[in-house]
């Protein structure tokens, strides 16, 4: 199932145009990386999907309801929050669940007996919604992303304010992981990662259940994590269903093919100036050699 139609985007800035007729699709589940050269507009692309800034012409078009992540390693946070508040952010909707079942249950011993039942069935209800959220594995989940990203736990009683950049980015890297969003849209995710994180969130990804797309320098994470590669070329979006190496070997294949193929159109320009400049001026096929030219 299809969760992004890009339908025809073209897009400029500063002058210079970025895309010019670009469409691409992405998929359920689908593990996808964003390739170009320098300026091709890789980081632009990310923030059109996510819908901060908007095409020149043609549609971005999601599936409604569904969650978009987007990695914006200089988000504004209130610099007063404590790490462990900023992050723990994401599980509110679970945590209020948890008061309201708290809450019922308290409640019981002032009511009817008739109403005691109804009460305790709707607190088992959120309780059995709670176990199917691993709400009560949270604390484990936000361990494992600390960790994972090379930071102490400690770091959790911490201001925002007292963070260093990259301690900051890796916060933000962090909670936008725990979302649990349907789709991510990451764009340099390893800054400020040594080698030894970057396999962890390269392990993180591949095992992600949800679609991402990922904007890299990073060669080797691009490698371990890429089913589909989506090339900025030319102001268009090419696809390559399969992984990096898939990529890198389909598009030496196309340039070479291109290379021949202009190569083979340079000989029959130079071939056909050859014969209109030799019959131009002869009268029996100076129709031909204006017919060439």
């Amino acid at each position: 199932m299809s969760l992004l139609e890009v339908d025809a985007i073209a897009f400029s800035y500063g002058g210079e145009q970025l895309y010019h007729n670009a469409s691409m699709r992405l998929f359920e589940g689908e593990h996808a990386v964003l390739v170009g050269a320098n300026g091709t507009g890789k980081s632009t692309l990310l923030k059109l999907l996510d819908k901060q800034i908007s095409p020149d012409s043609g549609k971005v078009s999601w599936v409604p309801h569904k969650k978009v992540g987007y990695l914006d390693q200089y988000a504004k946070i209130d610099p007063k929050l404590s790490v462990k508040a900023y992050l723990y952010d994401v599980f509110l909707p679970l945590f209020e669940k948890e008061k309201e079942m708290e809450r019922l249950y308290q409640s019981v011993v002032t009511l009817s007996v008739e109403e005691q039942d109804r009460v305790m069935h709707w607190a088992a209800d959120l309780q059995e919604q709670l176990l199917q959220s691993d709400f009560y594995a949270i604390k484990s989940k936000v361990g494992n992303i600390i960790h994972g990203l090379g930071l102490q736990m400690d770091i959790l009683d911490m201001p925002i304010k007292h963070l260093s950049g990259g301690m900051r980015a890796k916060i933000i890297l962090g909670k936008l992981l725990l979302g649990d969003s349907d789709v991510l849209l990451l764009d340099e995710p390893t800054n400020f990662l040594d080698v030894k994180h970057i396999d962890w969130l390269a392990k993180f990804l591949v095992n992600y259940q949800k679609a991402f797309i990922v904007v890299s320098h990073h060669e080797e994470f691009m490698m371990e994590i890429a089913q589909t590669v989506f090339a900025l070329e030319n102001g268009n979006i090419t696809r390559y269903k399969g992984d990096y190496m898939y990529y890198l070997k389909e598009r030496e294949l196309r340039l070479s093919q291109q290379e021949k193929a202009f190569i083979s159109q340079q000989k029959f320009i130079q071939k056909t100036e050859d014969f209109i400049q030799k019959n131009i001026t002869r009268v029996s096929t100076t129709k031909r050699a204006q017919s060439r030219r």
